[in-house]
C-alpha cells in the first residue's frame, strides 16, 4: 500500500506542477515525462502483480519502490520550496532521480521474468496449508452468548439440505473463537457424527484441504461418503471471513459480529476483571469506555490531500476515495459507527489492533509526527521544516497561535491546514505561497477573517471552512480565461455577508456544499445577488442564515440538485415552504426559524417533500401542524426542538412506513404525549417499533409527563427520556 500511495502521489505532484497557472516551477519536460513513464510502469506492477500473499523478495522490492518514489517527490518538492521562497527560477536536473527509478524498474522486470520461468516459487507448500483442530482448550466468549446460541440454533436446525453459515466481522473481533466454541460445544458433538476443522490461507490448495485433511483421518470409505457435504444429509459448513459480501456467494444469511455497545462491554470487563461486587475503579471508567472515532469525510479529505488517490475522468477524487472507504468497510477493517441525517455514513471506528498497526507503520515510515509542544517545534527556522503536507493544530494555544499561523503559511507544500481555534482578524497575504493547498480549516475566529483577493487564484482549493470568512469581490475576468476558475472547489463554509455576484458564481461553479451567513452589517438583501445561486448546477447542500425580517424564500432561487437545506434565523411564511417542498431531490430539511415567522399554522400540500428523509424544525410559535402520511411519504426521522406551543404531532405521521425515529427537545407536553401515542399505535399494530426520544429542561416537566402517561395508560418499549438540567 505504501508503494502504491507513493507512486500515485509522485504522479499527482508532477501533474500539479505542470498545470499550475501562478507559479513557474521549472522542470525539464523530457525528464518529467521519462519519470512519469517509469513511475507508471511501477504502479502497474503494484496494481496487477502483487495481489495476495507475496514472497519476501517481492516485499523487499515493493519497499524499494516506495522509498524511491518518496525520494523523487522530496527532490521535486524541495525545488518548489526553494523557488517560491527565493523567488528565483532554476532548472531542476532530474537525471539522478530517473536513474534511481530506472534501476528499480530493471529489478522489477527481472523479478517478473523469474516468476514466469519459475512459477513454483509462488506456489504454497503442499503441506501445512491447513491444520486440524487438535487442541481441546476452550476460549471464553465474553458477552457473545446470543451469537453462540444463534449459531447453535442454525447448526442444529431441521433442514435436511446442506447449509453454509458465514461468520462475518473485522479481524480480532472473535469470529474464530465463536466458531471454535460452537465446534467444541457438547450439543454439536452429540448432534454430528463427524466434525472437521480446516484453516485456509489466502493462497490455498483445494486438493490438500479435501484429501490430506479429511481422508488421512483414518475414516472408512463409507464414513467418507457420508461425510462429504451435500444437499441431502443435513451437513453444515461454517466459514469465517472479514469480507461482508462473501455471504452472497453462498446464497445464505451471514452471522454478523459487531462490537458490544460501550456500556455493555465495559460492564462485562469490570465483572471479569474486578468482580461483580467490587465493581470498576472510577478512574478507569472514562478510559475504558473510549474508542477511536473517525469522521469519514475528514479521512477522505486527508487521503486526497496526501495524494493517495489515483484520478480518473469519470469521478472526483473524493468519490474515488469513498469507494476505497466502502471497500474497507466491506472487509470489516473499518466499521460503521453512526449515520448522518441523510442516512449515509458519518462516523467510522477502527479496532485497537488496526490502530496500533497504523501507528507502527506510520512511525516506521516517518509518516506522522505528533507533538505536544508546538511552539518549540516552530522555534526551528521555517525553511528547515520542509515538505509538510498536513498540519493539524488543536487545543488551547491562544497566546502562541498568532505566530504559528504565520509559520504555517510559510510551508509552501501544505495541502491540508486545520486550526481548531485561532484569534485572527485578517488572513495574511502569505497564503498565496500555499500553491498546492486543498483544504483550509480555521475555526474559533472572533470577528471574522478578511481574505486577500489572491485567494480567488488558488486553483487547488477543494474544501474551505473558515469561521467568519469575508471574501472580497474578485476582479472582472475574461469569459474565456479558465485560469481564474476554482474548478476543484467543492466546499465553501461559514462565509460572512457574501455578495454572490456573477464573477463569484463563475469561479465556484462546481461547489457542492455552501454555507452563507448574513449579519446586521450585511448589505441590503437584494444587493447580495443570491438569485445567482441558480447557476450552481452541482450544489447539493445549502446552509443559509439571514437574521433580519425578510422573506428569504422570495429572493432565493433553489436548485433541482439540492439534497440538504438548512435555514437559520430566517423569517418566512409557512405557505411559502411550497417552494422548498417542490425540490425534486431534497432529502434533508432543517428549519431554525425566527420568532417572527408569520403564522401559527402549517398546512403542507400533497405531492411535495416526496424524497424528504430527515426533518428538523425549531420554531417557538408554531401551534398547529396539519399533516398526514401523504405529505412526507418517505420520512425516516423527525426532530422537533423548542416547539413549546405545538399542540400535537399529527397522529397520521405514524403511518409513514419508513419512519423509524422521533426526537423531541424542550417541546410542549401535549406534543410529547402525541408522540407516545404514535409509537404505541405502531407497536400495537405489529409494525416495526418506533424509537422515541424525549428531552425536558426541568425535572418537574418530566415528572408531569410521566404522570400523564400513567393516567392515560400509555406504555411503549422504545422510549428514551433525558433531562437537560437538575432543576
Amino acid at each position: 500500500m505504501a508503494a502504491y500511495a507513493a507512486l500515485v502521489s509522485l504522479m499527482n505532484t508532477m501533474d500539479h506542477i505542470k498545470n499550475h497557472p501562478r507559479h513557474s516551477i521549472s522542470l525539464d519536460e523530457i525528464q518529467t515525462e521519462s519519470l512519469r513513464d517509469k513511475a507508471g510502469f511501477l504502479l502497474d506492477f503494484i496494481e496487477n502483480d502483487t495481489h495476495g500473499v507475496i514472497t519476501k523478495q517481492a516485499q523487499v522490492l515493493v519497499s524499494q519502490i516506495a522509498a524511491a518514489a518518496y525520494s523523487a517527490e522530496d527532490v521535486i518538492e524541495s525545488h518548489v520550496v526553494d523557488q517560491i521562497h527565493d523567488g528565483c527560477v532554476s532548472l531542476l536536473d532530474l537525471s539522478t532521480v530517473i536513474e534511481d527509478i530506472d534501476s528499480i524498474k530493471k529489478m522489477v522486470m527481472e523479478f517478473k521474468d523469474d516468476r514466469i520461468m519459475q512459477p513454483t516459487a509462488y506456489s504454497m507448500p503442499t503441506t501445512n496449508s491447513s491444520t486440524p483442530l487438535t487442541t481441546t482448550d476452550k476460549n471464553t466468549m465474553v458477552g457473545f452468548d446470543e451469537q453462540l446460541l444463534q449459531l447453535l440454533d442454525v447448526l442444529t436446525g431441521q433442514q435436511s439440505n446442506r447449509q453454509i453459515i458465514p461468520i462475518v466481522g473485522m479481524g480480532g473481533i472473535g469470529k474464530t473463537t465463536l466458531a471454535k466454541n460452537a465446534y467444541e460445544h457438547s450439543l454439536i458433538m452429540q448432534y454430528f457424527d463427524i466434525r472437521a476443522w480446516a484453516t485456509v490461507s489466502q493462497m490455498y490448495n483445494v486438493r490438500e484441504i479435501l484429501l490430506l485433511q479429511l481422508f488421512c483421518s483414518q475414516m472408512s470409505k463409507e464414513t467418507v461418503k457420508r461425510f462429504f457435504p451435500n444437499n441431502d444429509n443435513g451437513s453444515r459448513i461454517v466459514v469465517t471471513t472479514r469480507i461482508s459480501n462473501v455471504a452472497s456467494y453462498f446464497n445464505s444469511l451471514s452471522l454478523e459480529m459487531t462490537f458490544l455497545d460501550k456500556d455493555h462491554s465495559w460492564k462485562l470487563f469490570c465483572e471479569n476483571a474486578f468482580g461483580q461486587v467490587l465493581g470498576c475503579p472510577p478512574e478507569l471508567e472514562n478510559i475504558g469506555k473510549g474508542y477511536h472515532i473517525i469522521r469519514d469525510s475528514h479521512m477522505i479529505k486527508l487521503w486526497v490531500a496526501e495524494g493517495f488517490i489515483k484520478p480518473n475522468k469519470s469521478q472526483s477524487l473524493e468519490e474515488i476515495a469513498r469507494g476505497y472507504l466502502n471497500d474497507l468497510i466491506d472487509m470489516n477493517l473499518i466499521l460503521k459507527h453512526s449515520l448522518g441525517s441523510n442516512g449515509k455514513i458519518q462516523y467510522c471506528k477502527i479496532h485497537d489492533l488496526l490502530r496500533d498497526l497504523c501507528l507502527k507503520v506510520s512511525q516506521k515510515d516517518k509518516f506522522v509526527c505528533m507533538m505536544n509542544d508546538i511552539p518549540q517545534v516552530w522555534g526551528i527556522p521555517t525553511r528547515s521544516i520542509r515538505m509538510l503536507r498536513v498540519i493539524v493544530v488543536f487545543g488551547k494555544l491562544w497566546t502562541t497561535k498568532k505566530i504559528l499561523i504565520q509559520d504555517a503559511f510559510a510551508q509552501v507544500n501544505l495541502r491540508y491546514l486545520d486550526y481548531e481555534r485561532f484569534l485572527f482578524g485578517k488572513i495574511p497575504s502569505s497564503i498565496t505561497m500555499l500553491w498546492n493547498v486543498q483544504n483550509l480549516y480555521i475555526k474559533g475566529l472572533r470577528g471574522g477573517a478578511d481574505a486577500p483577493s489572491e485567494i480567488w487564484e488558488m486553483r487547488q482549493l477543494r474544501h474551505v471552512h473558515i469561521m467568519g470568512l469575508v471574501l472580497p469581490d474578485p476582479s472582472p475576468s475574461d469569459q474565456k480565461d479558465d485560469s481564474v476558475l476554482l474548478n476543484n472547489l467543492q466546499t465553501l463554509k461559514k462565509v460572512n455577508n457574501l455578495r454572490y455576484s456573477v464573477e463569484v458564481c463563475k469561479r465556484v461553479l462546481n461547489v457542492k456544499t455552501l454555507s452563507i451567513q448574513y449579519n446586521k452589517f450585511a448589505k441590503r438583501f437584494k444587493d447580495n445577488c443570491l438569485y445567482n445561486c441558480c447557476r450552481l448546477q452541482k450544489l447539493e447542500s445549502l446552509k443559509f442564515q439571514y437574521p433580519r425580517e425578510h422573506d428569504a424564500l422570495q429572493d432565493l432561487t433553489f436548485l433541482s440538485s439540492l439534497k440538504k437545506l438548512y435555514l437559520r434565523c430566517c423569517t418566512i411564511k409557512w405557505e411559502d415552504l411550497t417552494t422548498i417542498g417542490s425540490l425534486p431531490h431534497l432529502e434533508v430539511l432543517k428549519l431554525r426559524l425566527s420568532p417572527n415567522t408569520a403564522g401559527h399554522v402549517w398546512n403542507p400540500i400533497e405531492g411535495e417533500f416526496l424524497r424528504l428523509k430527515f426533518l428538523f424544525i425549531e420554531c417557538i410559535y408554531l401551534v398547529n401542524w396539519n399533516a398526514d402520511s401523504s405529505h412526507f411519504p418517505v420520512l425516516e426521522k423527525l426532530v422537533l426542538e423548542e416547539m413549546e406551543k405545538l399542540e400535537e404531532i399529527p397522529l397520521d405521521i405514524g403511518e409513514i412506513p419508513a419512519l423509524g425515529a422521533i426526537s423531541l427537545k424542550s417541546c410542549s407536553e401535549s406534543s410529547a404525549i402525541s408522540a407516545v401515542k404514535i409509537a404505541e399505535e405502531r407497536e400495537n399494530g405489529g409494525n416495526e417499533a418506533l424509537q422515541l426520544q424525549v428531552e425536558f429542561f426541568y425535572k418537574a416537566q418530566m415528572e408531569s409527563f410521566l404522570e400523564k402517561m400513567e393516567r392515560e395508560s400509555l406504555t411503549i418499549n422504545n422510549l428514551e427520556l433525558k433531562l437537560t438540567s437538575n432543576w
